[in-house]
This record gives C-alpha cells, structure tokens and sequence, in this order.
C-alpha cells in the first residue's frame, strides 16, 4: 500500500526553513528607513538622468535640477533657462524620513532644509556648474552621493549619473 502526505519530520524540517527566511528578511519588512533610502536614491538618480537628457535634447538652454528639502520631504525641480527666461519643466516631491543626503566633489555637505542643491547642466549634457545655498562649487571631479549612510550614486562631469562611487 502506498502512504500519502508528508512525514512529521518532513513537515517540521519545512516549517524551520520558512522560520529561518522569515527571520532574515524580516528587518526589510519592518524596517521602512532601508525602502525610503532606496527610493529617494532611485528618484533622484532618474531626475538627474532626466535633466541631462533634457539639456541634451534642448540647445542652447542650461537646465537646472534643484534639490532641497523642507522637513521631511525632498522636492526635485527640473528647470529650464532660455535667454533669461526660467520655466519649471517638472517638480517631483517624496516623503521620506529619517534619510539624509551627503554631498562631496564640488561642494561637500550634507543636505539640509533651506539649503537648496542646483545642478547647471550645458546644452552637451555636460554638468557645468554646481551651487548649494546660494555658494557655487567646482564641478571637475563630479559629484558623490551618499544617502543614508551606504547608499552611493554618482554625477560625472560629463552629466552622467550612475550607481556606485565616482572614480
């Protein structure tokens, strides 16, 4: 006769398998400051690629992308400045708390409220100039990222945004 089902044993070593993923994967479940960190660091590496792809698109025009922060929600404002007239092309906001972002290259510091971030971008794409609160920075080496305490992204000096360190 043949026997169906599973075994005591079976049945046990399953449930202490599915106990020990649940554990290990629980602290992402739990913890929201991991997703947030994730999340702004994806919104503003596109808004960075976005604004590139703008000034690439739109000759003779520099485009903006300004960073800042009120409490706890980041605003990303892409703008565009042709012969002196400024017009917002897109404004994106995120609610994130408890993430905060550090920037070293051309300025280095961390983001605060009040203290807006402009990236200039040139009509070849190029990252052409750098401003925070109102101070510019050097733009030679690029600009690194670093969100959350190991979240990392760079902007290159030719404009291009990636994942990782800057080299």
């Amino acid at each position: 006769m043949k026997d169906r089902g599973f075994t005591v044993i079976e049945l046990v070593v399953s449930i202490a398998l599915l106990a020990i993923v649940a554990v290990g994967t629980s602290s992402r479940w739990f913890s929201a400051d991991a997703f947030s960190a994730d999340t702004l660091k994806s919104q503003l590496l596109a808004e960075a690629r976005l604004a590139q792809r703008t000034a690439l698109s739109n000759s003779q025009v520099v485009v903006h992308l300004v960073v800042s922060q009120s409490s706890n929600k980041w605003r990303y404002q892409i703008f565009i400045d042709s012969s002196g007239a400024t017009t917002l092309m897109r404004e994106v906001q995120a609610d994130v708390d408890r993430v905060t972002i550090q920037v070293t290259g051309g300025v280095s510091t961390t983001l605060v409220p009040g203290a807006d971030l402009d990236l200039q971008y040139d009509d070849l794409g190029n990252l052409s100039g750098v401003t925070l609160a109102g101070v510019a920075g050097n733009v030679d080496s690029g600009l690194s990222f670093l969100l959350a305490g190991d979240r990392t992204f760079c902007i290159s000096p030719l404009g291009f945004a990636h994942d990782g360190s800057c080299i």
